[in-house]
């Protein structure tokens, strides 16, 4: 529970595949909190937060982890109960494979790129299966950035990276945990993180498994559909594994916005 004894209610607003399960299970363990899951994810649905099906978990400290966007109704809620929003994001070219490997060895159906024939995806040869995702779960992923892109505004809000998280998982959660306003407990954190924690649903945890899978042709398709948009989604090609030069300070992709971390405990 927070100092002020206001309990603790936690979002982490999450694209698929960006480590989000693990995330939400440190974040718990070492705050003290139960994870929860408000909407079945194998629903196939939207997943959009509803009160009644928060109400029974409300007189405890929670960490909700949800492929949520900031549809107005969600917003509204946030604000009302006084949820704290960390947003997971990962890199796109990084996002395809693992989101093929997903497709291939769990359950096909979701409710980000939904198919309805697992046999018939898995008959596609692995460039086709990465061309059919650009075209169909990719877009997806541009509206979860850009509407959050604008509805963090006025929020408490933290950004996070997958890749921070795969090449430093204790610098992620400190750095999580100072923007959260909590304090960071070093050997409590280190130990949680050298510990087993089951069910993670951590795939590979590497960086920039994409700049050896995806061929040339899919590369430039993926370029192609950012830069085509009417938004201006140069963060995102910049960040494609194959674009990065000299590794440099990590730049928000939300940068010139304002409302991170207002609101903060």
């Amino acid at each position: 529970m927070s100092e002020d004894n206001r309990k603790t209610r936690i979002l982490v607003a999450c694209a698929m595949k960006s480590g989000s399960t693990f995330i939400a299970k440190v974040l718990a363990l070492y705050l003290g909190a139960e994870r929860v899951e408000p909407v079945p994810y194998w629903g196939r649905l939207e997943q959009n937060l509803h009160e009644h099906l928060l109400a029974s978990c409300l007189d405890r400290d929670i960490v909700l982890q949800m492929h949520v966007r900031p549809h107005v109704p969600n917003l509204e809620i946030i604000r009302k109960l006084g949820i704290e929003v960390v947003y997971v994001w990962r890199n796109l070219g990084d996002v395809l494979v693992s989101f093929d490997d997903h497709l291939r060895k769990e359950d096909y159906r979701n409710p980000v790129c939904y198919v309805h024939d697992q046999r018939q995806y898995l008959a596609m040869p692995l460039q086709r299966r990465y061309r059919y995702l650009i075209e169909h779960a990719i877009p997806w992923y541009v509206s979860f950035y850009l509407s959050w892109r604008k509805g963090r505004e006025g929020l408490p809000f933290v950004e996070t990276h997958y890749e921070d998280l795969v090449s430093d998982p204790y610098g992620y959660f400190s750095r999580l945990l100072v923007g959260l306003g909590r304090p960071v407990d070093e050997d409590r954190l280190r130990s949680i993180l050298a510990s087993k924690i089951p069910d993670t649903r951590f795939n590979k945890g590497v960086n920039h498994r994409s700049i050896e899978l995806i061929s040339g042709e899919n590369k430039r398709r993926l370029e192609e559909l950012l830069e085509s948009h009417c938004e201006d989604l140069s963060a995102l090609r910049r960040e494609l594994p194959w674009n990065l030069g000299p590794r440099a300070p990590r730049r928000s992709i939300f940068a010139g916005l304002v409302g991170s971390l207002s609101g903060k405990r």
